[in-house]
């Protein structure tokens, strides 16, 4: 007999946010809970942490913008691709893993900048960063966000209806 599969996972000895909104939800309680810059990554999908540090990248790289079909599943490296036309910016964005910095030392020449964002903050091998590898530092992610996206019709009503904003 093989084991039922959930679609809700423990992912740590502690209740992440999710798993605390869910219960919250589940039992009828009108809950909102305070994010700080510790935790802020778990409110989101890692689709929705995509497209924060997609804006970000877009607001540090004015004339820079996402093309949809760069996001392929097929390279494990990168989540898309934004071009001015002549140079590209990659990124990769990890919510609870740690990024290897290491392993982008082969792809550093084809690409502008990279971006790394860990929402747990660590990464391995960041003795080996290249120049053009640039490590997002959650506090500056989190300032971004209580700064630009709280009127952004997506983040703010993910946000509105179940968190603030320490």
């Amino acid at each position: 007999m093989s084991r039922p599969l959930y679609t809700i996972q423990e992912i740590s000895d502690n209740y992440s946010i999710a798993h605390r909104l869910i219960r919250a939800i589940y039992e009828g309680i009108d809950i909102k809970y305070a994010v700080s810059i510790d935790d802020f990554h778990q409110m989101f999908s890692p689709f929705d942490l995509e497209d924060l540090i997609e804006l970000y990248i877009e607001s540090e790289n004015p004339g820079y913008r996402l093309y949809s079909s760069s996001c392929k599943l097929s390279e494990p490296l990168i989540e898309y691709v934004l071009t001015n036309e002549t140079e590209n910016i990659t990124c990769q964005v990890k919510n609870i893993q740690s990024i290897d910095v290491a392993k982008y030392l082969n792809i550093a020449s084809h690409f502008k900048k990279i971006y790394l964002f860990s929402g747990i903050g660590r990464y391995k091998n960041i003795e080996y960063t290249p120049d053009n590898v640039i490590i997002i530092p959650r506090d500056k992610l989190y300032a971004f966000l209580k700064r630009n996206c709280t009127e952004n019709g997506h983040f703010s009503k993910l946000i509105e209806r179940y968190y603030t904003l320490g």
